[in-house]
Order: structure tokens, then sequence, then C-alpha cells
């Protein structure tokens, strides 16, 4: 929302809001990304050994997967807190604008479209 600020006519103050939640947010993701790297590490660890219960290796892989999910929220999170700092014509600006895009976002991520040969 923050690269749009000038197409949206961002106030000073929703300005201000949308950079402190985006700094929450990468505090946040910084965390989980430390955590979710720490357990991977500890799976490693567990698939290494001479004798691994697989109990042990599911509640890893649950704990590792329930962290991408809960950062995954928060991301989710954050963009709703985000809109709601927008008023309707600027919401509707911003989905003109994502619509308008000439790449598909998916999860943060940009993808080109496929070329034509």
């Amino acid at each position: 929302m923050l690269r749009y600020h000038e197409e949206l006519n961002l106030s000073p103050n929703q300005v201000q809001n949308l950079e402190t939640l985006r700094d929450e947010f990468q505090r946040e993701a910084i965390r989980y990304d430390a955590d979710i790297r720490i357990a991977e590490l500890d799976l490693q660890k567990l698939l290494r050994a001479d004798s691994v219960g697989l109990e042990q290796l599911k509640a890893k892989l649950q704990e590792i997967e329930h962290l991408k999910s809960e950062l995954r929220f928060a991301r989710l999170r954050t963009i709703q807190q985000g809109k709601a700092l927008l008023s309707p014509e600027q919401q509707n600006r911003l989905e003109a604008l994502l619509g308008d895009s000439r790449y598909s976002r998916v999860e943060g991520k940009t993808f080109s479209p496929p070329t034509e040969n």
C-alpha cells in the first residue's frame, strides 16, 4: 500500500500508520523466521540420530508448519489492518491498481505471466 501512496493520495497520518504496521510486521516476521529456522535445525538433528521416534518427527514437523501458518496469518492480518486505514475510495483505487498489475501476486511473490513463443 505504501508503494502506491501517491496514487492513493494517502494522508501523512495514513502513511505513518501504515509504516508502523509494516515495521511491526517485519519484526514479527523476523521472529517467526528465526523460530522456523531453529525448528528446522532441530528436525535435522533428529534425522541424524541413530534412532528416532516417528512421533518426535511428527511433532517437530507440526511445530514447523504451525510457525509457518502463524507467519502467514500475521501477514494477512497486517494487510487487513492496513486496508482498514483506507477510505472506501482508497480501497477501491488500491484494488484497481493491484488488478491492473501486469503480474499476479500470490502470497507476496511476483510471478511473470507466461511468454508467448
